[in-house]
């Protein structure tokens, strides 16, 4: 659906006198927020890379000389490589660590390829920390993570994975919203969130169906039909051998 429609179907539930234009986009945006905040979406997967320092421990997480992602909701994964080595090779960080307990395993003064990352601080203040504390050369990051998205500016536009395959779990959570804002009626505002996601496991909602739509994507397997030789690759064997999705 395009923005615009959705606009229209929020504005006839809640009442097309009820919500100004200012209101009504507010209501919007926040349904996708409140969806968003329901659990990490394929939709709001990304990945970026940035450079880890010698001896520098610290990166913020907004900053341009750090992560460099404004929009960060949660971190999947945090990747290393050392790109001086004659093939370099990627391996992960684990985390997150509780920074108040992972730092009596080092000293103030640990050197060493990073092997745990944690984070301090919330939203613009978030600071990524790698342990030990300090990396004893550089190396190139790869973090893949979930972002918070945004709707188009246009209302003509239809370009976001929600407007185009669920618009209707956005509709019912503007509308929840809606109902809030302009009649602060609690229970009719659950009827629409319930729509969306409700407690009785057997109601077929928005939100299970999603769920189902991404447990699908991410099972969908490709297999090779070449047979495993000398002229292999060592990517081919991998991914023959571990039948991967990629």
């Amino acid at each position: 659906m395009k923005l615009f429609e959705v606009r229209d179907v929020v504005r006839e539930q809640v009442g097309r006198d009820a919500l100004d234009e200012p209101t009504l986009d507010w209501c919007i945006r926040r349904g996708l927020r409140e969806l968003e905040k329901r659990d990490n979406f394929y939709w709001m997967d990304a990945s970026a890379k940035f450079h880890i320092y010698a001896e520098q421990q610290e990166y913020v997480v907004q900053a341009g000389d750090g992560l460099n992602i404004p929009d960060l909701k949660d971190i999947a994964t945090i990747n290393i490589s050392d790109q001086t080595a004659t093939a370099p090779t990627w391996c992960e960080v684990t985390g997150p660590e509780d920074t108040k307990v992972i730092k009596t395993s080092f000293t103030d003064t640990d050197s060493g390829p990073p092997a745990f990352w944690s984070m301090d601080g919330l939203d613009d203040e978030a600071v990524l920390k790698l342990w030990p504390p300090y990396p004893e050369t550089a190396y190139l990051a790869e973090v893949f993570y979930w972002r918070w998205t945004e709707l188009p500016t246009d209302v003509r536009s239809d370009k976001h994975e929600v407007l185009r395959r669920w618009p209707e779990a956005l509709i019912y959570l503007a509308t929840e919203q809606g109902i809030l804002v302009s009649k602060k009626d609690v229970e009719q505002a659950m009827f629409w969130r319930s729509l969306f996601d409700n407690p009785n496991q057997l109601i077929n909602t928005e939100y299970k169906r999603i769920k189902i739509y991404q447990k699908e994507r991410k099972n969908q397997k490709r297999f090779r039909d070449s047979p495993i030789n000398a002229t292999s690759t060592n990517s081919d064997k991998l991914l023959t051998r571990q039948k991967a999705w990629f």
